[in-house]
């Protein structure tokens, strides 16, 4: 998909209540939080009420002007997530909503260890279910994993334990009947969520 078309697409997105109940359950009174791919400033309301300080973080200026113009942010840069070292001082919260599947199999270590040596508490990162079409249709989607072999990644780290929930469909897929009716089940078991959280918690 070119650029320009991703972008409107993300432009065009609405609030996703999931996402707003994994901010109010997993962040509080934090200091710092990082929106790591923050696109248009989506959650800036919602994370903002949840901290002290709010630092948006996304490689496409449109989406990055338009976060900042949301007024939520206290900050937001524009870059490339692979020199996220550079820009970015530590921050107690990282919320990274649907990123990461955009990251190549190459670079997501180096990633994930440079989110993890700037954030002093927690990690909060969202991805499709590659099972799901909404991977398998989108060409920007190019990392290679299962909900299971990403979990295993992430416990490769000597700083973070992270642990893998199913969050069930959107509500926008929940009218439909077919989905409410097994919503139940993919709320529970990952492998048929078709977006998974990973919650990393620092180690003491």
């Amino acid at each position: 998909m070119p650029d320009n078309e991703l972008v409107k697409k993300y432009l065009a997105r609405t609030v996703d209540q999931r996402m707003v109940d994994i901010i109010n359950q997993h962040f509080s009174n934090e200091e710092v939080i990082l929106d790591l791919g923050c696109g248009s400033g989506l959650y800036g309301k919602f994370l903002k009420a949840r901290c002290k300080k709010l630092i948006g973080f996304d490689y496409d200026p449109v989406l990055c002007s338009t976060a900042r113009n949301s007024g939520y942010y206290d900050e937001v840069v524009c870059d490339d997530v692979v020199h996220i070292d550079q820009r970015i001082s530590p921050v107690t919260g990282v919320f990274c909503s649907e990123l990461l599947e955009h990251i190549s199999n190459k670079d997501f270590p180096d990633v994930i260890g440079k989110i993890e040596r700037l954030t002093t508490r927690k990690i909060c990162i969202t991805v499709p279910n590659p099972l799901s079409p909404h991977f398998k249709h989108d060409a920007s989607h190019i990392l290679k994993y299962s909900v299971y072999s990403l979990l295993g990644e992430f416990n490769k780290s000597a700083a973070f334990a992270y642990q893998l929930h199913a969050i069930g469909f959107s509500e926008s897929n929940l009218g439909k009947w077919y989905f409410s009716m097994i919503n139940w089940l993919s709320s529970a078991i990952p492998i048929l969520s078709p977006t998974v959280l990973y919650i990393g918690e620092r180690k003491t």
